[in-house]
C-alpha cells in the first residue's frame, strides 16, 4: 500500500463548494478517475490530486481554506474514504507543514535554521521573523510555490494583505511556522 505523505489539504466551501481538495504536486494535463464521491487526479500516472466531493456529509469541517496539519483523526476519515472506495493509497500524518519560520539576516538573505537562503525581502527588516512557504507548496491563495517563498497574510489565510507577514515574538529560525513555541 502507498503512503503519501507530502501533500496540503484546502477546503473553502465559499469558493469552490463542498469540496476538500488534497494536493500533492501541481499538474495540469490531468486524467480524472472517479470513483463514488472522489475524483483522484493523475498526471504520467503519479496522484497528483484527490478532491473528496460532498464531504461534509462525512465530517464537520470548521476550517476555511489551508488545513497545514491536520490531525490523525481527520487522516484516519479520509483514509477511511479511501478504503471504502478501494483505492490503492492512503495519506500518511503529517509531522511538518512546510511553513518554516526565518530570519532576515541582510538584505535579501533569510536563514530557514539549517541554511541561509536569497529571497525577496522587500517589506522586511533585518532581523524581522518571516514566514517561508517550502518549495511545492500550495498557499492558502491557491498558487503553488517553485522555490521559497516569504509569506504575505493574504498567503497564510489570515487577511486579504498582500503584506508580508511579520512574526512579533521570539522564536527560532528552522521551526514549524504551525507547531510553533515560543524561544
Amino acid at each position: 500500500m502507498k503512503i503519501i505523505n507530502n501533500y496540503d489539504i484546502f477546503y473553502s466551501y465559499k469558493l469552490i463548494g463542498d469540496v476538500l481538495i488534497v494536493s500533492i504536486f501541481n499538474a495540469s494535463n490531468e486524467m480524472v478517475y472517479k470513483k463514488g464521491s472522489l475524483e483522484i487526479c493523475y498526471q504520467n500516472d503519479e496522484v497528483s490530486k484527490i478532491r473528496f466531493n460532498n464531504i461534509s456529509k462525512v465530517i464537520k469541517i470548521h476550517s476555511n481554506g489551508l488545513i497545514p496539519l491536520p490531525n490523525k483523526l481527520f487522516v484516519d476519515i479520509l483514509n477511511d474514504i479511501l478504503s471504502k472506495e478501494n483505492i490503492e493509497f492512503r495519506l500518511g500524518y503529517k509531522e511538518h507543514s512546510n511553513y518554516i519560520i526565518g530570519k532576515v539576516v541582510k538584505l535579501n538573505i533569510v536563514d530557514i535554521g539549517d541554511t541561509e537562503i536569497s529571497l525577496v525581502t522587500k517589506g522586511a527588516n533585518i532581523n524581522d521573523l518571516v514566514v517561508v512557504a517550502k518549495p511545492n507548496v500550495r498557499l492558502a491563495t491557491g498558487v503553488w510555490t517553485s522555490t521559497y517563498h516569504i509569506c504575505s497574510y493574504a498567503d497564510l489565510h489570515l487577511d486579504d494583505d498582500n503584506k508580508i507577514f511579520i512574526i512579533d515574538e521570539e522564536f527560532i529560525p528552522g521551526t514549524d511556522f504551525f507547531k510553533t513555541e515560543e524561544k
